[in-house]
This record gives structure tokens, C-alpha cells and sequence, in this order.
């Protein structure tokens, strides 16, 4: 895992993590993104209860409305 985050790390590092679905959930590498760049994991209120079992990272839900990153993402 250490050389995911060094990598990401080269590449910039991340602000926001995605999950489209719960089964993309691995939640110490979730943890870990958090603890090294402080990137909460964002996913649709619909999988809330599959997230929320998988994982204690912080996080940002969103329903239908969908969230707004910037003008153009």
C-alpha cells in the first residue's frame, strides 16, 4: 500500500476520494488516502450502510442532487 500512496503522492496527491459503489470500498486503503492527504472518501447516500461498514474514513455523502466540485466537474 505504501507504494500506492507514494505514487499518488508523485502524481500530486488527492483532495477527494470517489466511491461509485460499495464494492469499490477497501477501507484501510480509504484510511490510509485519509491519514496521508486528509482526502475524504464522497458516495452517493444510497450506499451509505455498505460504506459505513466497511470503513471509519471520513466522509462527505451526497444524494441525487449530485455534488459540485467546480465550474466544470
Amino acid at each position: 500500500m505504501a507504494d500506492l500512496l507514494n505514487d499518488i503522492e508523485a502524481l500530486g496527491g488527492v483532495d477527494t476520494q470517489f466511491v461509485t459503489h460499495n464494492h469499490d470500498v477497501n477501507g484501510p486503503f480509504q484510511e490510509a488516502v485519509y491519514d496521508r492527504f486528509e482526502a475524504k472518501l464522497s458516495y452517493h447516500v444510497a450506499e451509505h450502510n455498505a460504506v459505513v461498514e466497511k470503513t471509519k474514513c471520513p466522509s462527505v455523502e451526497f444524494g441525487d442532487e449530485g455534488v459540485q466540485l467546480g465550474s466544470d466537474f
